[in-house]
């Protein structure tokens, strides 16, 4: 996961752990594939459904056993192994002596006692003791953030380049990432010529999206991102959709034709969005909308409608219109709203001198939602007590603690489920307060209105969860420009 620029000392802080962990708290409800499916959105580096664990060493009481591809691998070996300095990396009673042999055999019985395989540190702080530089970007790749780098590479030989896994960065990137959906949804064309990493940092880079050049990040502006005439046009229409929106039907007699009015208003927006040549700029399902007469809409959609003013007021701060988002447990501003052209004005000059603020703070600002929409997802996990288990728990446990630490905070014990939620969720508070991103956490939680997320009632937390939904939503749109409005959900 790439973190926009400014953020990088939340980045060393393990501030990728929080939106890679935050989604395999959900996942305890989940089938395997979906599981797998969910995790790849934000973890990176999940091994697909059904892939075997990473092989182990044989046991000591297993005596002499060679040890393959080592010493004459055909691919790479790592530096370390080649030296013989196995003790750089792993405990033994003699730091002198080498469990390799001149013919590339493992000799337990001669030095080793059954802890051979017993790491001297974890698996983070012991690559980047040599490779420390690669955590000097300011965009780290999650696994990277993480310390995750066994699962791109093996740790001591492979038959392919740069001890990977396998032989085709593509192969690789693919396994998390999907190809196949990926190129769907990014602005890649499908059969794109090369390997990712011809374009790509594997590990992160100075630029956004680990790009290698900026000749290739200007290429890249123009796939991953909607430019302001865009961004003018939806607002537009999101104005104009919740100016329109479908009143209930009324019931009984209407003496007052407030009905009819409404119905007159919402034909006259329609000949505007024509005369202004924006109709053919709405989704299909928004010009459904419009084109439904007033009174034919229920009011749980009526509910859904008015969230479209979140999604506005996302691309009225894109805009520059709005110094910063509104708290989550607010709702957007009409006055800010109403600086958006309505039926009957003129859009032209609107459209035309649009300008985005910084993709920095866009970026900034869809992080810190993805945050808010990800906590009301973990309160939900909390609440039916579905909880990660045994290899991804430890795993997830390990990380959490050691972020906490890295982050100055003491690290309370991680038992179970529950533990890790909140560890995690503490964490994320203190740290998203540390960047300005949201105000002082109120008894190590996400403050709402001055009280913690967990104490909310539960119609305050939906409420929270669906302004976190549909303003991500718009920010997905923002860095999609292949994806029309209705194929855009908060969690793309």
């Amino acid at each position: 996961m790439a973190f926009p620029r400014g953020l990088n000392s939340f980045r060393r802080a393990h501030g990728a752990l929080l939106l890679a962990a935050f989604p395999a708290l959900i996942l305890g409800a989940c089938g395997t594939e979906t599981r797998y499916q969910v995790l790849c959105i934000f973890f990176e580096g999940v091994p697909p459904p059904g892939e075997q664990a990473r092989p182990k060493l044989p046991a000591a009481a297993k005596g002499l056993k060679p040890y393959p591809v080592l010493l004459e691998s055909k691919g790479s070996l790592h530096p370390p192994v080649r030296d013989r300095l196995c003790h750089e990396c792993h405990d033994m009673p003699d730091r002198q002596a080498s469990p390799v042999s001149a013919g590339g055999v493992y000799s337990f019985n001669a030095v080793f006692s059954t802890n051979v395989a017993v790491m001297r540190e974890e698996p983070r702080r012991l690559c980047f003791k040599c490779h420390g530089k690669l955590l000097e970007v300011k965009h780290l790749h999650g696994p990277v953030a993480n310390g995750l780098c066994l699962r791109c590479h093996q740790p001591h030989a492979s038959a392919y380049k740069k001890l990977l896994r396998v032989k085709s960065s593509n192969d690789l990137c693919g396994s998390c990432h999907g190809i196949q959906n990926f190129t769907a949804r990014s602005g890649h064309a499908a059969g794109t010529p090369g390997e990712c990493t011809d374009c790509h940092g594997p590990h992160g880079g100075d630029l956004e999206y680990f790009l290698r050049s900026e000749t290739v990040n200007a290429l890249a502006r123009g796939a991953f991102r909607m430019d302001a005439q865009a961004v003018a046009r939806r607002a537009i229409i999101l104005q104009a959709l919740y100016s329109a929106r479908p009143f209930p039907r009324v019931k009984g007699n209407d003496p007052q034709g407030i009905a009819q009015k409404h119905e007159e208003g919402r034909l006259q927006i329609l000949g505007w969005l024509r005369d202004e040549e924006l109709w053919e700029h709405a989704s299909e399902a928004e010009r459904n909308i419009f084109d439904a007469p007033v009174g034919s809409s229920s009011p749980k959609k009526e509910i859904r409608l008015d969230l479209q003013k979140e999604s506005l007021m996302v691309m009225i701060y894109a805009l520059g219109i709005a110094p910063d988002l509104p708290p989550f447990g607010r709702e957007a501003s009409l006055d800010l709203l109403k600086k958006i052209p309505a039926a009957n004005q003129s859009t032209a000059l609107f459209i035309q001198n649009a300008q985005l603020r910084s993709w920095e703070d866009i970026e900034r600002g869809k992080t810190i939602t993805e945050f808010w929409e990800l906590r009301a997802r973990a309160q939900d996990l909390l609440d039916s007590g579905n909880f990660p288990e045994g290899k991804m728990f430890e795993e997830l446990a390990m990380v959490t603690t050691t972020a906490m630490i890295d982050a100055g905070l003491q690290p309370k014990p991680i038992a179970d489920g529950p533990s890790l939620f909140r560890e995690i969720i503490r964490l994320s508070a203190h740290q998203a307060f540390k960047e300005g991103w949201m105000d002082a956490p109120v008894e190590d939680d996400f403050p709402v209105n001055g009280r913690p997320y967990r104490e909310l009632e539960k119609t305050v937390r939906s409420k929270v969860q669906a302004i976190a939904r549909e303003r991500l939503r718009a920010f997905n749109w923002l860095t999609s420009p292949e994806k029309d409005w209705d194929e855009l959900e908060s969690d793309q």
